[in-house]
């Protein structure tokens, strides 16, 4: 009696390890229909400053988002690449989200770039990559150029450590008062190199 009731838990055990299997199976399978988006750094100046990673997955994508579609075409015409492109926007991007998710849960695959260097970075696409992730599609980053680093390694000044605060306030009392509560951050002991766009 006690061997049999063993035996009904142990198969038990079985049926449902067999049944979670099969449902993470059918997930993982369903997963494996949808398309990628690529994120994929572009020049900062010289056209020639791409990787050959990066001009490979433009050229297999089904489609590009862009933040400019003239500045994705002088790129693209250059590489010979002919692309249907998805204009992106901080304007538009409640109206295109919707569709560019529609295009990768139906298995496109899909490079987002940005004018120029590590698209996201203070350019439109984060709320989008936010959408993906949540959706559980692959975000497959294609590094290349970057003008954070450019300007830093350029500068002379510390590397180490360093510190990125994007876009600089266009008005000179909004810097100036960026720039007091910078000084009077606790960080100031470490005395990190700041870079603005």
């Amino acid at each position: 009696m006690l061997s049999s009731k063993k035996e009904a838990i142990i198969f038990g055990k079985r049926v449902m390890m067999e049944i979670f299997i099969r449902i993470f199976y059918n997930i993982a399978m369903e997963k494996s229909h949808f398309g990628d988006l690529y994120l994929v750094s572009t020049p900062i100046g010289n056209l020639e400053d791409i990787t050959f990673r990066a001009i490979k997955v433009l050229k297999r994508v089904d489609e590009i988002i862009c933040e400019s579609t003239d500045k994705a075409k002088i790129l693209l015409t250059y590489y010979k690449i002919e692309k249907p492109l998805i204009h992106l926007s901080d304007e538009n991007q409640l109206q295109v989200i919707p569709k560019i998710l529609e295009k990768l849960l139906s298995g496109k695959n899909l490079a987002l770039i940005s004018d120029a260097g590590t698209p996201v970075v203070s350019d439109p696409g984060l709320f989008l990559v936010k959408h993906i992730i949540k959706k559980g599609i692959k975000i497959i980053p294609i590094p290349g150029p970057s003008s954070i680093l450019t300007a830093l390694i350029t500068s002379g000044l510390s590397t180490q450590p360093f510190l990125f605060l994007g876009f600089s306030p266009k008005k000179a009392s909004d810097k100036k008062k960026i720039f007091k509560e910078l000084f009077n951050l606790k960080i100031q002991k470490e005395k990190p190199t700041i870079v603005f766009f």
